[in-house]
């Protein structure tokens, strides 16, 4: 009897898990309901930068490839949702579904250019990628508006009844749901072992068979399509874009949010994603000592939990255990 109950513990907890997960689903569905304007702009930029952080995740900790480009492939689906809305005047769920499959064909071929080079060349190569097209956005004027950028860009109406915020809320949480769930996917398949094996050892990997550079151009590519999603709703929720977003500082944001959140975790960068946004926010009360705060926030995080914020429960659970055991050996052992 014993063994066979033993076998329905991971069913059950996998449907209790499935139940969870739908409930907070649906509560943050109905969350802009009771949220201030103010609690849902941050929130809305905090799911962006998840989806962000989601895609980076693939290459710098999957992978484990110093990615500081995504900020390209962030603005290059921002910029062609923006284009297709304002120029060509289609509709908010094509030019969604355009920016990310059109994104996916340039992180391949941004992909495959880089991906010849490893370590910190791959790093410098995805920094110039960022800076070229910030050039090329602030020069093509007729197609990009050049250093003036993008005004007006129309929000989305699902079935002309709900508000463009309030839509726009809806598709980024499903999106972000539905990145999850691919995320999860992609982490217990065969790929996602192989990325795995390429971050402890690409040598040791090659020499059982793994095509590193093959696997290595696919978790490139995951990454493209959740860039350009991110950058297409980012462009349809503010209404504008320039070629500031492809700056330096949408990339590093999101390392930051990867690394601090913990890498090559499904819930790593939600955690990340979220601190990078809310903290900073909420510091403001403290005016020119804001950032100083966050710095000195994130290298208490870094130095004290080299594995993210994710591992936290982890740590707690063994300084808890090693506390038992602390108590129990002077009196001789226990049961």
């Amino acid at each position: 009897m014993k063994p066979r109950a033993m076998n329905y513990v991971k069913p059950t907890r996998r449907r209790t898990g499935t139940i969870l997960s739908l409930a907070a689903l649906g509560l943050a569905a109905l969350a802009p309901n009771v949220l201030d304007s103010y609690t849902r702009h941050v929130l809305m930029l905090a799911m962006i930068n998840i989806i962000l952080g989601l895609g980076l995740n693939f290459t710098l900790g999957y992978v484990g490839q110093p990615n500081f480009g995504q900020a390209a492939l962030f603005g290059f689906g921002a910029y062609t949702s923006a284009i297709l809305a304002m120029k060509m005047h289609v509709s908010f769920l094509v030019s969604i579904v355009a920016a990310g499959l059109v994104t996916l064909m340039a992180g391949y071929v941004l992909g495959y250019i880089s991906l010849q080079l490893r370590g910190a060349y791959f790093c410098m190569v995805t920094i110039a990628l960022g800076q070229a097209l910030l050039l090329m956005a602030s020069n093509l004027l007729r197609l990009t508006g050049g250093p003036m950028g993008l005004a007006g860009i129309p929000g989305p109406k699902l079935a002309g009844l709900l508000s463009s915020t309030y839509s726009l809320w809806l598709v980024a949480l499903g999106l972000l749901a539905l990145m999850l769930l691919v995320t999860r996917l992609l982490e217990r398949s065969v790929m996602g072992r192989a990325w795995v094996a390429i971050r402890e050892s690409e040598t040791l990997a090659r020499s059982t068979g793994v095509d590193t550079f093959h696997y290595a151009l696919l978790a490139y590519v995951a990454g493209a399509l959740f860039a350009g999603l991110g950058g297409s709703l980012y462009a349809h929720y503010v209404g504008f874009v320039d070629p500031s977003i492809f700056a330096f500082s949408w990339s590093s944001m999101s390392v930051v949010a990867v690394v601090i959140g913990g890498r090559g975790t499904i819930w790593g960068p939600v955690i990340g994603g979220l601190l990078v946004t809310l903290l900073p926010e909420y510091l403001r009360v403290a005016a020119l000592w804001r950032l100083p705060m966050f710095g000195l926030v994130l290298i208490l995080i870094i130095t004290f939990m080299p594995d993210g914020l994710v591992a936290l429960p982890r740590l707690l659970a063994q300084v808890r255990s090693r506390g038992k055991t602390g108590v129990a050996l002077p009196g001789g052992g226990g049961d």
